[in-house]
């Protein structure tokens, strides 16, 4: 087969990611390789975490990282192909034009000879034949209003007890969801912001679009602004499960 798409990992083809647990905004990723490199290393070395994905130069991190055995983080061939599939999930939503060539010629396509060559040609593979099947990918949103984090995890393993989500995504202000991220990045799913402050019905056309489930988890009852936005996100067509925490 005659291959003329070649996808590397190391290009730069940035996205954001899981939350910062300190600042609580989103880690910028310079490249698909950055994010996998740097997340294998977080366990081990979290100060070489954090100059890894500094890293702005390809050719450097390239030369930098050739050293680096991923099996030095005791990571085994399915989990990391989760963890490249989490990136691969997360630089598609964000790159859609250059990911499109990929998607539209699956055929076509060849990884650039490196280290994670083998696991990101499988995870491409699986990736595109997960958003061709009938089967329906767990997209799963959620819109937090002062849930307590022991409340939140407890909810979490529960909805994702028999099947892990693909994506996780969360409405709102990145730091009042570290939680939600740092549940993704422990089960080495996709992690996404959607933000609303363009107002309800991008909102809307954004949670029709990105989600199989959209969830509204309160303590106590609703506030009036958000019954109000949740009521004007279900007039424009998104179903929305409410589950609330005793107060």
């Amino acid at each position: 087969m005659t291959s003329n798409l070649l996808f590397d990992p190391f290009a730069e083809m940035p996205f954001n990611g899981y939350l910062d647990p300190t600042s609580g905004e989103p880690t910028y990723y310079r490249s698909l390789a950055h994010f996998v490199y740097s997340e294998m290393m977080r366990s081990v070395d979290p100060q070489y975490q954090a100059y890894l994905i500094g890293l702005d130069d390809s050719e450097l991190f390239r030369l930098e990282v050739e050293d680096v055995a991923l099996g030095q983080a005791s990571c085994s061939t399915s989990d990391l192909q989760q963890l490249v599939y989490a990136g691969v999930y997360m630089q598609a939503a964000s790159n859609k034009e250059a990911y499109s060539v990929i998607l539209n010629s699956p055929e076509l396509v060849s990884v650039q000879d490196c280290e994670l060559a083998d696991d990101i040609a499988s995870v491409l593979g699986r990736f595109i034949s997960d958003l061709q099947s009938s089967d329906q990918l767990l997209r799963v949103a959620f819109m937090l209003e002062g849930v307590s984090p022991d409340f939140l995890n407890e909810v979490l393993s529960v909805l994702f007890k028999k099947r892990a989500a693909n994506c996780i995504l969360a409405v709102g202000r990145p730091t009042a969801n570290i939680v939600l991220s740092d549940y993704a990045r422990g089960q080495r799913a996709a992690f996404l912001m959607v933000g609303d402050e363009e107002g309800a019905d991008v909102l809307a056309t954004q949670l029709q679009r990105r989600t199989s489930h959209v969830y509204h988890l309160a303590c106590g009852i609703a506030s009036e602004a958000s019954a109000a936005r949740i009521q004007h996100l279900e007039s424009h067509g998104v179903q929305i499960k409410k589950i609330l925490e005793n107060a």
